[in-house]
């Protein structure tokens, strides 16, 4: 079997909601598009709006062009009359089996969804897209823990039952409840839960629930993502589902799994190695003791085990890397603190040596006659005159130093007293001037 792609192909030149379904086994899909556009007589260009890579890519588009038939635009061309959405939808339904790798594009839609859109769903991987790409709609959430009427029309459906209109279903659904029929109440649809329905259905809609749960396929697992997988996991585990049932359609699917290597396990995706965690394990760390006898001594269990080791190991490691990285954050935080502490130390130092030195000038400037001291402090002024006492200017003598300045020391003295915005300098140089 041949792989490769499967594409969807818009070229703008054409109607709207007109779209290519092609293939090629080119691995460049920009190859492709190329190729298309530069045919003779071709408008425009073609750009891919989606690709999924497939295995046995001949007969996935056969098949999708058998069943897309009624919207094909010409008979001999691959060019369909449908909703980007729509084609989307085919494509993850009719050959979801074959699919390895998806790279469509993401589909949202505001569309209210009725429960006759239930109805077209081919088998639960149909339902897990759906719930993957619009989330949890009342009509087929599980985020409660409860099954609601969406998961109940599409799994009655699959057991044969005729739920085409409003009437029939709502006739079905007083049956699956236990009642009487009464009139037609086209609300009675939606208020439907697997809690209301009699022992009877419940263990039929579990059985085939379980069922195609089973028969899930490696190329299915691998394209499961974690959201399909969590709803899984509630249908298995939080629905209130028949636990001996479950078991009971698994029972070769667990035979089978008891057979595989550790090897042929680690081979397997991430996907398929969660599911059957989910459907063996009780709690995180032991195997459902049910399931004990059928395991015991397999693979599988050994996996579990050495998984056990590893996850405490790696648990143990980012412990000690986690204490290491504590250590290391304290040990630069004391460093960090140690040079603050010690930068302010040097300050305080400095400053003790910085004030000493000031008043040792000032006691120079002290034992000096008025005229040198002025001299003195236009020449050199080491600190400034902010620290110099007032009285060392002694203002009512200043006046007849001042006079005997030279020019340019007058010029120094006035700039230095034009610094100073106090009072007593703004005055002092006044009586100068």
């Amino acid at each position: 079997m041949t792989l490769g792609i499967v594409y969807i192909a818009r070229n703008d030149t054409h109607e709207a909601n007109v779209y290519k379904i092609g293939m090629t086994t080119r691995t460049d899909i920009g190859e492709r598009m190329g190729e298309l556009s530069n045919s003779t007589g071709v408008l425009g260009e073609f750009r891919s709006l989606g690709h999924v890579l497939v295995d046995d890519v001949e007969s996935c588009e056969s098949k999708l062009h058998e069943n897309l038939s009624a919207f094909r635009v010409q008979n001999n061309r691959e060019f369909f009359r449908m909703s980007l959405q729509e084609i989307v939808f085919s494509i993850k339904d009719l050959i979801a089996d074959k699919i390895i790798r998806d790279y469509l594009p993401p589909i949202s839609t505001n569309q209210e969804v009725s429960l006759d859109y239930f109805l077209t769903f081919r088998n639960l991987m149909s339902f897990l897209r759906f719930y993957n790409d619009y989330g949890c709609r009342d009509f087929c959430g599980l985020c409660l823990g409860r099954i609601y009427p969406g998961l109940i029309v599409f799994l009655c459906k699959s057991l044969g039952y005729d739920l085409s209109s409003k009437l029939k279903r709502s006739k079905f659904f007083f049956k699956l409840k236990g009642l009487q029929e009464s009139r037609f109440n086209e609300f009675e649809e939606t208020s439907i839960h697997f809690n209301d329905l009699t022992k009877e259905y419940k263990n039929k809609i579990c059985d085939e629930l379980f069922s195609q749960m089973s028969k899930l396929n490696d190329n299915e697992f691998n394209t499961l993502t974690n959201k399909m997988i969590d709803f899984l996991n509630h249908l298995i585990r939080y629905s209130n589902l028949d636990p001996l049932i479950f078991r009971k359609k698994f029972n070769n699917n667990f035979i089978n799994w008891s057979k595989l290597t550790e090897l042929e396990i680690n081979s397997l995706s991430k996907q398929k190695i969660r599911f059957m965690e989910i459907a063996t394990i009780e709690d995180r760390d032991n195997i459902d003791p049910a399931l004990r006898d059928i395991f015991e001594g397999s693979g599988w269990l050994q996996w579990l085990e050495n998984r056990k080791k590893k996850n405490a190991e790696v648990a143990h490691q980012n412990y000690k890397k986690q204490k290491e990285e504590k250590k290391k954050r304290k040990l630069e935080k004391d460093l960090k603190l140690k040079q603050i502490q010690d930068k302010h130390k040097a300050l305080l130092e400095n400053q003790k040596l910085r004030n000493e030195k000031r008043q040792f000038y000032i006691s120079k400037l002290k034992s000096m006659s008025l005229l040198d001291r002025i001299k003195n402090i236009i020449t050199e002024l080491p600190y400034g005159i902010r620290g110099i006492p007032l009285d060392l200017f002694e203002p009512d003598n200043l006046t007849k130093v001042y006079l005997s300045l030279s020019e340019r020391e007058k010029n120094k003295l006035d700039n230095i007293l034009l610094s100073r915005k106090e009072k007593f300098f703004i005055n002092l140089l006044k009586t100068l001037k």
